[in-house]
């Protein structure tokens, strides 16, 4: 089993006007004893209809999440919501991605699940979280 995951992010434009940009940030994480990529359709298309993706009862504080939006038509937006599914506060564009700490906090009347939803009921979403 693996116990290292790489996180790589490349950034380049030749087209400034006077520099051009160039960064990479390499990342390794030698102690996630657990995790993996899964793809799933978000099932909702609002606050009020948004499903469970990550469920904080299977996971420990301090995981890492990776949220992609699989769809490539403009305008074909997945959200995520932290706070039990009544708030929106992340939204991917197609073809866009997020990683970030997550805090799984176990805590009764505390919501920490992550849930998420789509333009359409059928946006695919792609989600992994590492701990």
């Amino acid at each position: 089993m693996a116990t290292s995951v790489k996180f790589n992010l490349t950034l380049s434009s030749d087209d400034l006007t006077t520099d051009v940009l160039s960064l990479q940030v390499n990342n390794t994480d030698s102690s996630a004893t657990k995790g993996g990529l899964l793809r799933r359709r978000v099932g909702g298309t609002a606050t009020g209809t948004s499903q469970i993706l990550i469920d904080e009862d299977d996971y420990v504080a301090g995981a890492r999440v990776f949220v992609r939006n699989c769809e490539t038509s403009a305008g074909e937006t997945v959200s995520i919501s932290l706070d039990g599914g009544s708030t929106e506060h992340l939204t991917l564009e197609a073809g866009e991605w997020a990683l970030f700490p997550w805090t799984a906090s176990n805590n009764p009347g505390t919501p920490a699940d992550i849930y998420v939803f789509g333009k359409t009921i059928t946006n695919i979403v792609e989600y992994g979280v590492f701990e």
